[in-house]
Order: C-alpha cells, then sequence, then structure tokens
C-alpha cells in the first residue's frame, strides 16, 4: 500500500464536478464496481436495490448539518469568517455560549476582539488563534438558534458558489437527526423516502449511527506522506441498540452495507478499540 500523496492524484475534469443536486435525490449517478468481475457499471441511485439483498443491514449515519459557518466583521469593519468546531462540547454559563471555533481574517485577531454579524449579534474572541482555532463567545444561550439566525450552510470548497435556501434542505439526508456536523455524509443524500420504504420492503435492516463531519473533511492534504496529515477530531456515537443489531449480523454472516466513508471509519474505529461489538 501506498502512502505517497501522488499516487492518489488524478484528473476530475471541473465539468464533471456538480455544483448543484439533481433534482430529484434518488437521480443522482451511481457506480456500482463488481468485486467478482472487476467490472464498472454506471446506473442512478434509484437502482440501488439491485445490489443489496435481503437480511442485508445498511449502516447510515443520521448526523445532521448545522450551520456552521458565519461570516462577520472585526471592530475595525475588517472581514473575518468563524467556523463552529465542536458543537457538541460548547459550554453555556450566564447566558453565553462558548465554543472551540476556526477562524480566518486577514490578520489573526487579538484576545478580546468582537465580531458582529448581519443582524448585530455578537462574539468575542477569548483565546489567542493557535493554527487558525481558538475559543470564541457567543452573545446567546442557545447555540443552535443563534446559528439559525446568522450562519450558513457550510458547502465543500468543490462547490464555487454561494450557500443558498435550497441547501437547508438538499445538503442533509432526510434520516438527519443528530445537530453536529459542519458537512453532511454525502452518500446518505440520495434516499428517498420512497426508496428507504422499498429498502425494508426487501426485508434489509437500516441501523442509524451517529459521526459528526468535522472540519478535517475541508483540510487538504498539504503533506507528501499520507500518514503525516493532520486530522481534526470527530465525535462518534453507537446506541446499544444499533450495536446489537450489528453484531448479530456480523455472527449471522450477514452483509453490513455501510453508507459512506463516514459509517465506514465509525464502524473502524469502535471496531478497531472492541469497544462495542466484542
Amino acid at each position: 500500500m501506498s502512502f505517497h500523496i501522488k499516487d492518489y492524484d488524478y484528473n476530475l475534469p471541473d465539468e464533471r464536478i456538480a455544483q448543484s443536486p439533481a433534482d430529484q435525490r434518488d437521480r443522482s449517478r451511481l457506480l456500482v464496481y463488481d468485486r467478482k468481475s472487476r467490472t464498472i457499471k454506471h446506473t442512478y441511485f434509484t437502482n440501488l436495490t439491485n445490489c443489496l439483498n435481503s437480511g442485508d443491514v445498511l449502516v447510515i449515519n443520521n448526523t445532521r448539518v448545522i450551520p456552521a459557518r458565519l461570516l462577520g466583521k472585526k471592530q475595525t469593519g475588517g472581514k473575518i469568517e468563524v467556523f463552529i468546531l465542536d458543537y457538541q462540547k460548547a459550554v453555556i454559563q450566564d447566558g453565553f455560549t462558548q465554543c472551540e471555533c476556526m477562524i480566518r481574517s486577514s490578520k489573526p485577531p487579538k484576545t478580546g476582539t468582537r465580531i458582529y454579524f448581519s443582524n448585530k449579534e455578537e462574539a468575542v474572541v477569548l483565546t489567542m488563534p493557535k493554527n487558525g482555532q481558538c475559543i470564541i463567545q457567543f452573545n446567546c444561550d442557545d447555540l443552535l438558534s443563534f446559528l439559525n439566525q446568522v450562519g450558513q450552510t457550510p458547502l465543500p470548497p468543490y462547490i464555487q458558489r454561494v450557500a443558498d435556501k435550497k441547501d437547508q434542505d438538499r445538503y442533509q439526508t432526510i434520516y438527519a437527526k443528530n445537530n453536529g456536523a459542519i458537512a453532511a455524509p454525502t452518500a446518505g443524500l440520495h434516499f428517498t423516502p420512497q426508496l428507504i420504504e422499498t429498502i425494508k420492503q426487501m426485508g434489509i435492516q437500516m441501523v442509524p449511527i451517529t459521526l459528526h463531519v468535522g472540519y478535517g473533511t475541508f483540510m487538504p492534504v498539504r503533506v507528501q506522506d499520507i500518514r503525516k496529515h493532520f486530522m481534526h477530531k470527530e465525535y462518534i456515537e453507537i446506541s446499544q441498540d444499533s450495536a446489537t443489531k450489528i453484531y448479530q449480523a456480523k455472527q449471522n454472516k450477514q452483509r453490513i452495507v455501510a453508507v459512506g466513508t463516514t459509517s465506514v471509519r465509525a464502524l473502524e474505529y469502535v471496531y478497531q478499540r472492541q469497544e462495542t461489538f466484542g
């Protein structure tokens, strides 16, 4: 296995990078690789059921994307961009909320710098930025409501357009439940209620877990040896019920199909530590 970044480089023409979702979620393209025949087939996500069997267990990530991107101005009038990094560990005290954030501005803000957002909501920098990260105190006791007022959906860097109201719905899986991600588990975006109902009627279980996709998903790899790339932390939660269903499926030699890389790495992390699946 190669660990050199150049071995993972490939050409992807700009015109092949969709800037807006398909009109219907399940009409997105689906590439199917047959490991036995080593052949590739191009189809549509609505045909996913052709790849599944009765008895399979689909592990889905039910994280919900929060409007974690904030655009504001400093007291000097300079622009500043704030990304919520650790929503789960936000601390509420005396009517204020403190949270670890990533900031971008022409000059690093000093401790005590005030930030003003579009509706005059305020925040203040509490710690000196280190690698762009610092603690910011928001003038609110309900961070999610604050973000819903002034925040934006943080689209991936390969989408070269400004986020709009439609993204609040389309950049979210239909089974999103637990708030905390700053990016969507994109493989799950293409499920529809009708497709899920068909899958269940086939005798296939859909088992939810939670991995809040973190800022690391936006970070480019700048080192030649990928093992030296710094990864941001991500929050994982697997309920006892979900863990039991996955464990039983494993014992019964049923196929466990992880929907997307976020589900894969959550399962791998927990399994490698033997914390849940025995």
